[in-house]
């Protein structure tokens, strides 16, 4: 989970090619405060974190891309009553912090912000346009047809779940190539459904929760 100074080696462009569709949309909300609250946000992060943190500081090759702190994330099983789990995955609830990688470009006056990491299966992206910002969230597997949004639905490996946002923020709406950008984000998914591979195919009502501080200077396409 933490080898992101290996990751963050990777080209952006994976990101890019896997951008969702499908978005929740809502006005700009400006919070000029959110360099501080970004930063206070790190500093509950342990040492290693933060040191991964800050390698997007001295890492050249990144381009303008900032970390994404995933202060909280939680995957919650809602049908675990239904299936059958071995004791030792009696636990399928899982909330733990993460950084990922932020990357934002702007052309024609649309800023387009994607979140993930390059070997992830799950993809955020916010884009901003006439001072609207529509949230989408993507999920991905490359091989795997084990993700549909109802029951009644065919397998798939892709799916762009609906979400609703509970807060969203920009520190500007003034971008310009270059400048920093912070930002704030607190959303969760519809339910949707996973087969997993680890219980003998059987499938799991998944919803999942976000909360993170976001950092990046946008750059082109």
């Amino acid at each position: 989970m933490k080898k992101i100074p290996l990751r963050l080696t990777f080209p952006i462009l994976f990101l890019i090619l896997l951008e969702g569709c499908s978005s929740s949309k809502q006005s700009i909300t400006i919070d000029p405060n959110l360099e501080e609250k970004y930063k206070t946000a790190l500093k509950s992060f342990n040492s290693e974190w933060q040191s991964i943190a800050a390698e997007f500081d001295t890492n050249e090759g990144l381009n303008g891309n900032g970390p994404a702190l995933i202060k909280h994330f939680s995957i919650d099983t809602l049908n675990l009553k239904q299936i059958v789990v071995p004791n030792y995955l009696k636990n399928l609830a899982v909330s733990k912090q993460d950084i990922l990688i932020t990357n934002g470009t702007l052309e024609q006056g649309i800023l387009t912000i994607r979140i993930s990491t390059i070997f992830g299966n799950q993809f955020i992206t916010h884009i901003i346009k006439d001072k609207k910002i529509s949230t989408s969230f993507r999920e991905y597997y490359k091989y795997d047809k084990i993700l549909k949004l109802s029951a009644g639905d065919s397998l798939s490996n892709e799916i762009n779940i609906p979400l609703s946002i509970k807060e969203l923020s920009l520190s500007t709406d003034n971008f310009e190539l270059g400048k920093l950008v912070y930002g704030h984000c607190q959303f969760e998914t519809e339910p949707y459904f996973l087969k997993s591979l680890d219980l003998d195919g059987q499938l799991l009502l998944l919803k999942r929760s976000y909360d993170y501080y976001f950092r990046f200077a946008p750059n082109k396409f």
